[in-house]
């Protein structure tokens, strides 16, 4: 458990600052790999489907744009809620939904 020093905040250099950043990455990264995770199947969707290549990449382009509108929400809601609620809904919520995608039958 990262032990904060008196101001509240992790100090730098320390192993929990390390951890710390650590997490976030391994956070971020998950999630722009989710958003990703479309893009070398693009090919199958205009060939199952009968798109174009510019219309078969709307599925990364439709997603990259909900999350920039998203990420505005996300701001704001982080200044009523705070950071690490806003962080932690966002992924646990991120994490379900793509298991749920799992077991959709269609």
């Amino acid at each position: 458990m990262a032990r904060p020093n008196a101001s509240g905040f992790i100090e730098k250099g320390t192993s929990e600052f390390w951890w710390a950043n650590g997490a976030l990455f391994s956070a971020g990264f998950s999630i722009f790999a989710l958003l990703n995770c479309v893009q070398p199947i693009m090919p199958l969707f205009s060939l199952e489907f009968g798109l174009s290549p510019s219309q078969a990449s709307l599925s990364l382009s439709v997603a990259t744009q909900a999350l920039a509108v998203t990420m505005l929400l996300a701001g704001a809601l982080s200044e009523v809620f705070g950071r690490k609620p806003v962080m932690a809904f966002s992924i646990l919520s991120a994490s379900l939904l793509l298991i749920a995608s799992a077991f959709a039958p269609n």
